[in-house]
């Protein structure tokens, strides 16, 4: 090949324009927002409560409408924030810090990298319920069954209609005696499907209760069996090394305790 003429249209860097290159990067600041300027082209306003006035974070419009039906009819022609590029939310949908938590895994690619924990899943539950972004809302719940359930995790599947772990809830709640339900007060269903629960696992334990109350009507035989054992075994029958008649007099002793 004539060197003078490549069969290629292009050339290889050299290795040094690789360096130069990485050099320029590092020389760059780095932005604090994942998105360019003209990527970010909406305001979210953030009522603080009393006289505290608006907090503001820009956000894309494009991120939102991608994850969120509600964002993309909000931004739909003739709508109020698709002229004005701002939206307003109530302090009881959330805290900005919370919203910014819930667009940080809106964001394509690096959204990826954001792990769900105990520590944040209420507040992503709570906007992705909100905007309805349900791959979102389905990683909360998975999140939500490994925690210990309680009165208020079932209230709160209640709530968003997360009907796993609802079903969870509802049968932790159920089989443990000593809890409180007294928060169920407000939610006549919720405390409906508890008190059903109950009801059919103390169904299940009928039969067993059944044999435990033929089994102590035996404890006249258990306890002359006991006697017999200790008085006609012999001392030298052994078993594993120890007496026969002290094993069998001491677990029959065991049972009639349990029994009493």
């Amino acid at each position: 090949l004539n060197s003078s003429n490549p069969p290629y249209p292009f050339f290889l860097p050299s290795p040094w324009s690789h360096s130069c290159a990485h050099a320029c990067a590092r020389a760059r600041p780095r932005r604090m927002s994942p998105l360019c300027d003209e990527c970010e082209d909406v305001v979210v306003e953030f009522e603080q409560g009393g006289s505290s006035g608006l907090k503001e974070m820009t956000v894309s419009s494009h991120v939102l409408r991608l994850a969120s039906p509600v964002f993309r009819a909000m931004f739909a022609s003739g709508m109020a924030e698709a002229e004005s590029k701002r939206i307003r939310l109530r302090c009881d949908v959330g805290t900005p810090a919370e919203f910014g938590e819930f667009y940080g895994f809106l964001l394509p690619a690096i959204g990826r990298c954001r792990t769900l924990s105990e520590s944040n899943v209420d507040s992503l539950l709570a906007f992705s319920d909100y905007f309805q972004v349900d791959p979102l809302k389905d990683e909360c719940e998975e999140v939500l069954m490994k925690l210990p359930a309680s009165v208020q995790r079932l209230l709160q599947a209640h709530r968003y209609k997360l009907s796993a772990q609802y079903e969870c809830c509802v049968q932790a709640v159920a089989i443990e005696p000593y809890r409180d339900l007294a928060p169920l007060q407000e939610e006549p269903s919720v405390f409906l499907d508890v008190a059903t629960r109950m009801q059919q696992e103390l169904a299940m334990l009928l039969p067993v209760r059944g044999r435990l109350q033929s089994v102590q009507r035996m404890k006249p035989k258990i306890s002359m069996c006991k006697d017999l054992a200790w008085d006609y075994i012999k001392e030298e029958v052994l078993e594993d090394g120890r007496r026969v008649d002290e094993w069998v007099r001491d677990d029959l002793d065991e049972l009639l305790e349990i029994l009493r």
